[in-house]
């Protein structure tokens, strides 16, 4: 199941990546064409704004992997280890709850686009469910990253090795 969690965290990274490439790519391209074509790339925000969706999303399973969430750890700094221990595993039980629901809904927002065939007009008139999925996809990603998380300690004890690294 790890293995697979990483799987999933890599590519996903990948196409955090790509999105982010092409967010660069097009915002370059459009800020040429508009000065000196007079003409930007068609929907260029539109699709700009899609793609931070997907750089928003699709790494978040990476970034709790390697643990660089923005956090504040000015009373937990306090705690003795086992107290630390017990906040981090209630703050992944919240974690997982909250963001469950959050990838529950954005399942559901995902095919009532595609149902719908939702799309956000312009002059490309572009589907707004691939980024759906994309957003659900990353959230997914996330919830198992945090389930794989809350089991390690039984899967750690019961190999009979120390608890390991979470990558």
């Amino acid at each position: 199941m790890r293995k697979l969690v990483n799987l999933l965290d890599q590519a996903l990274v990948a196409f955090a990546a790509a999105a982010l490439a092409v967010m660069m790519t097009m915002t370059g391209l459009s800020a040429l064409g508009r000065y000196f074509l007079n003409r930007p790339v068609p929907d260029d925000v539109v699709i700009n704004q899609m793609l931070m969706a997907l750089l928003v999303f699709l790494p978040l399973s990476h970034v709790q992997k390697v643990r660089q969430h923005v956090s504040v750890t000015l009373f937990s700094d306090w705690l003795p280890p086992a107290g630390l221990s017990r906040l981090e595993v209630f703050g992944r039980v919240l974690s997982l709850l909250f963001y469950g629901l959050l990838a529950a809904t954005a399942y559901a927002a995902t095919l009532k686009a595609y149902k719908i065939n939702d799309i956000e007009y312009g002059e490309l008139d572009l589907l707004t469910w691939p980024v759906h999925a994309a957003m659900t996809l990353g959230l997914i990603g996330f919830v198992l990253r945090l389930l794989l998380e809350l089991a390690r300690p039984i899967f750690d004890a019961g190999d009979g090795q120390a608890p390991s690294d979470p990558a």
